[in-house]
Protein backbone atom coordinates (compact mmCIF):
# COMPACT_ATOMS: atom_id res chain seq x y z
CA UNK A 1 0.00 0.00 0.00
CA UNK A 2 1.01 3.04 -1.34
CA UNK A 3 1.71 5.91 1.15
CA UNK A 4 -0.29 9.22 0.63
CA UNK A 5 0.94 12.36 1.74
CA UNK A 6 -1.05 15.14 3.01
CA UNK A 7 -0.26 19.27 2.66
CA UNK A 8 -2.91 20.27 5.22
CA UNK A 9 -4.73 19.46 7.81
CA UNK A 10 -8.30 19.88 5.61
CA UNK A 11 -7.48 17.15 3.29
CA UNK A 12 -6.55 14.89 6.61
CA UNK A 13 -9.81 15.26 7.90
CA UNK A 14 -11.77 14.64 4.78
CA UNK A 15 -10.09 11.47 3.99
CA UNK A 16 -11.23 10.46 7.76
CA UNK A 17 -14.27 11.48 7.16
CA UNK A 18 -14.87 8.99 3.85
CA UNK A 19 -13.20 6.85 6.26
CA UNK A 20 -15.62 6.88 9.00
CA UNK A 21 -18.58 7.14 6.25
CA UNK A 22 -17.19 3.80 4.57
CA UNK A 23 -17.31 2.19 7.75
CA UNK A 24 -20.67 3.04 8.72
CA UNK A 25 -22.18 2.01 5.42
CA UNK A 26 -20.21 -1.60 5.52
CA UNK A 27 -21.55 -1.91 9.53
CA UNK A 28 -25.07 -1.24 7.65
CA UNK A 29 -24.88 -3.56 5.35
CA UNK A 30 -23.59 -6.35 7.98
CA UNK A 31 -27.06 -5.51 10.13
CA UNK A 32 -28.86 -5.92 7.32
CA UNK A 33 -27.12 -9.18 6.34
CA UNK A 34 -27.44 -10.65 9.68
CA UNK A 35 -31.62 -9.33 10.12
CA UNK A 36 -31.81 -11.19 6.47
CA UNK A 37 -30.31 -14.39 7.37
CA UNK A 38 -32.29 -14.24 10.66
CA UNK A 39 -35.77 -13.96 8.73
CA UNK A 40 -34.80 -17.04 6.06
CA UNK A 41 -34.20 -19.51 9.47
CA UNK A 42 -38.00 -18.91 10.72
CA UNK A 43 -39.50 -21.97 10.96
CA UNK A 44 -42.22 -20.80 8.20
CA UNK A 45 -39.35 -20.39 5.36
CA UNK A 46 -37.47 -23.40 6.72
CA UNK A 47 -40.22 -25.44 6.34
CA UNK A 48 -41.32 -23.78 3.01
CA UNK A 49 -37.81 -24.34 1.70
CA UNK A 50 -37.85 -28.26 2.69
CA UNK A 51 -41.71 -28.36 1.21
CA UNK A 52 -40.49 -26.38 -2.44
CA UNK A 53 -43.57 -24.24 -1.63
CA UNK A 54 -44.96 -20.58 -0.31
CA UNK A 55 -46.32 -21.00 2.64
CA UNK A 56 -49.54 -18.35 3.17
CA UNK A 57 -48.58 -16.05 6.50
CA UNK A 58 -51.72 -17.24 8.24
CA UNK A 59 -50.67 -20.42 8.33
CA UNK A 60 -47.69 -19.31 10.40
CA UNK A 61 -49.33 -19.64 13.62
CA UNK A 62 -50.77 -22.99 12.68
CA UNK A 63 -47.57 -24.61 12.19
CA UNK A 64 -45.90 -23.03 15.50
CA UNK A 65 -48.63 -24.93 17.23
CA UNK A 66 -48.36 -27.98 15.50
CA UNK A 67 -44.52 -28.40 14.78
CA UNK A 68 -44.09 -29.67 18.24
CA UNK A 69 -46.39 -32.19 18.23
CA UNK A 70 -45.41 -33.40 14.68
CA UNK A 71 -41.53 -33.44 16.21
CA UNK A 72 -43.10 -35.72 19.53
CA UNK A 73 -44.84 -37.86 17.23
CA UNK A 74 -41.80 -38.66 14.54
CA UNK A 75 -39.46 -38.90 18.02
CA UNK A 76 -41.99 -41.22 19.46
CA UNK A 77 -42.48 -43.36 16.37
CA UNK A 78 -38.96 -44.16 15.92
CA UNK A 79 -38.76 -45.31 19.21
CA UNK A 80 -41.23 -47.18 19.15
CA UNK A 81 -43.27 -45.90 21.48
Amino acid sequence: MESKQYTTFEQIERDLQILKLEREIHHKKIILHVEQTKESLTPRNLLSGLLHFSIPKNLGSIIKLFAPLLIQWFFNKKRGS
